[in-house]
């Protein structure tokens, strides 16, 4: 329908739109530009409007509204796209008080029937509820907005009643029913001469109308808006239908599918010259297909001029990542990566905890102790390790050089507990022996243990309660899920009676996976192993995923199998710097 109205318009129409839509994208690009050079300020309400305070990045995203809906060229509104759960519902009840508390306008009714209302908020049914107790519980009692649910088959018939209030909630179904398709307005899609504002009243409002498309709203709200992501369905045009005078998109996933999920968002903003379907795949579309690099700049300089979007970083990470990428740079410029490779493996294993959660690294400090022991090495019988493991538990236990309760303890294999930053010179330094009294042990990384490298290798003994474990597993139709470390589940267990394996501890060997993998898949196993490996991206893990196919690769090449599996490689210091630094 959109290309045939299109096609419809005369030559010199298509020029004169040819030479308006140039300027619109001309000036689009500019407020992108400009957009990038100033930097984000912020809007609050007046104290006491709110029940709660705004967060920083909700007084950004107010302020940024606010502007929208006031000085923008091509459309009063536009996407607020912030991740879930960063609160783009009381954004947008603070947009609304922001408004109400400038004008406290009286509402006004049109010669031609067609009431002005407040604020619409379109949403699923299964929120509107939630909406509802969203602004009555956000708001001060002394500046209470009147609020209307307008769903239900009691709703009221009464236009004027709608005007009355604030904000009306309704649903994508119920607008669906109430607002049928205007065929005015694939006209105006093609041949509005109003960038960004209506250009045609219609026709008189028909009888088969409902209530909501009789009135004029002062602004409408799509939650969730890639409801209508689909810009041919009847839900989609019943909201291109609306009337209003300013128009916003809240949604979390802009692009769920493909690119012309954007194409709904900008027909229902009215955000020209991107509002029409053949100027979309001119201006959108195509440049995409034939320099993707090109074409996305683009659609990012398009979307900019409409678009705020915030994604939840995990900021603790970060500061985690950037500390472990700054002592890596350090230990290389000072030439000693090979006498820190014990504190770069500590990093490395501080990362992969953070993935798995936060509470893993929570109180970690950065003199924290060494990693735990390599793979396979086992140097005290189990009921030994118990002892240094009690040892270092043990509230009485001091430190053996300061005398003071140790900080960051760990035990030597000869029994001796030290704060790690008291034995850290004698670990790593030339003087390699048991610094305690009376004692010259020899020490080395692989017989000084922290708390959980002791509990690491008492667990990777073979122990009567994995026995009975196993045992429920696989006799007790009961008991669905068995939890257990990496490393314990490499080595020598037989798990056929599982057929789903799920790795969420990443390693950067792929043959400690495998063998994990083999337990469940091998001889005796009679149903299909599924195997599914859960990965943060943006984070180290992307990075062990691709050392592991890189190792896997020359493993291949030089065996000459398709897969190869049968792997000692050791982990060097280049795969260190391409796990921290990704180059």
């Amino acid at each position: 329908m959109d290309s045939a109205m299109d096609n419809n318009s005369s030559g010199s129409d298509e020029e004169a739109k040819e030479e308006e839509t140039t300027v619109n994208e001309s000036v689009i690009y500019q407020a992108a530009l400009q957009d990038l050079k100033q930097p984000k300020t912020e809007k609050d309400l007046p104290f006491g409007v709110l029940s709660v305070p705004l967060m920083r990045h909700q007084k950004i995203a107010l302020e940024w509204m606010r502007k929208k809906e006031k000085r923008s060229r091509h459309c009063l509104g536009g996407i607020l796209a912030d991740d879930q759960g960063l609160g783009k519902t009381i954004s947008t009840i603070s947009l609304i008080l922001l408004h109400k508390l400038k004008l406290q306008s009286k509402l006004k009714i049109k010669r031609n029937g067609r009431k002005s209302g407040g604020t619409l908020i379109v949403c699923p049914a299964s929120v509107v509820k939630q909406w509802a107790r969203e602004v009555k519980e956000k708001v001060s009692d002394e500046h209470k907005l009147s609020v209307l649910v307008y769903h239900g088959s009691c709703r009221t018939k009464d236009p004027i009643e709608l005007a009355k209030h604030d904000v009306v909630v309704t649903t994508y179904a119920i607008v669906t029913n109430e607002v049928p398709q205007n065929r005015l307005v694939d006209l105006y899609d093609t041949m509005s001469k109003k960038r960004g504002r209506e250009s045609f009243e219609g026709p008189k409002i028909q009888p088969r109308v409902g209530a909501l498309g009789r009135v004029r709203w002062l602004r409408v709200v799509l939650d969730e808006a890639h409801t209508i992501k689909n810009h041919r369905t009847l839900v989609a045009k019943a909201c291109f239908s609306l009337r209003a005078k300013r128009r916003w998109c809240l949604t979390g996933t802009p692009i769920q599918n493909k690119i012309e999920d954007l194409y709904s968002y900008f027909r229902f903003l009215r955000y020209h010259p991107y509002a029409m379907c053949d100027s979309f795949r001119q201006r959108i579309k195509s440049p995409i297909s034939r320099n993707p690099l090109h074409g996305y700049k683009k659609l990012q300089a398009v979307l900019r001029g409409i678009m705020l979007r915030r994604t939840k970083e995990w900021s603790f990470y970060r500061k985690l990542e950037l500390y472990s990428r700054l002592r890596f740079e350090e230990y290389a410029e000072e030439g000693t990566l090979h006498e820190h490779m014990t504190h770069l493996l500590l990093m490395l294993l501080r990362l992969r905890q953070a993935c798995n959660h936060p509470q893993l690294v929570n109180g970690y400090s950065h003199s924290d102790a060494i990693e735990e022991m390599s793979d396979g090495v086992q140097v005290a019988q189990r009921d030994y390790l118990i002892i240094l493991f009690n040892l270092l538990k043990s509230s009485s236990t001091v430190c053996n050089l300061c005398s003071d309760p140790p900080k960051d303890p760990v035990v030597t294999l000869c029994g001796h507990v030290f704060c790690y930053e008291c034995v850290s010179e004698n670990i790593n330094g030339d003087n390699k022996t048991c610094p305690a009294l009376n004692c010259s042990r020899e020490l080395k990384h692989d017989i000084v243990f922290t708390e959980s490298a002791i509990r690491s290798c008492i667990n990777d003994y073979d122990d009567p309660q994995d026995k009975k474990a196993l045992a429920l597993l696989e006799n007790d139709g009961l008991v669905q899920v068995m939890l257990m470390s990496l490393k314990a589940g490499n080595l020598g267990l037989n798990m056929v009676a599982a057929c789903h394996v799920i790795l969420l501890d990443l390693w950067w060997n792929p043959t400690t996976e495998d063998q994990a993998i083999d337990r469940a898949h091998r001889i005796g196993q009679t149903r299909t192993v599924t195997v599914t490996r859960i990965a943060i991206k943006n984070t180290v893990e992307d990075r062990i995923l691709a050392l592991q196919e890189r190792k896997r690769d020359i493993v291949a090449s030089a065996l000459g199998e398709k897969h190869g599996k049968s792997s000692a490689i050791q982990l060097t210091l280049e795969d260190l710097e391409y796990l921290f630094f990704g180059v």
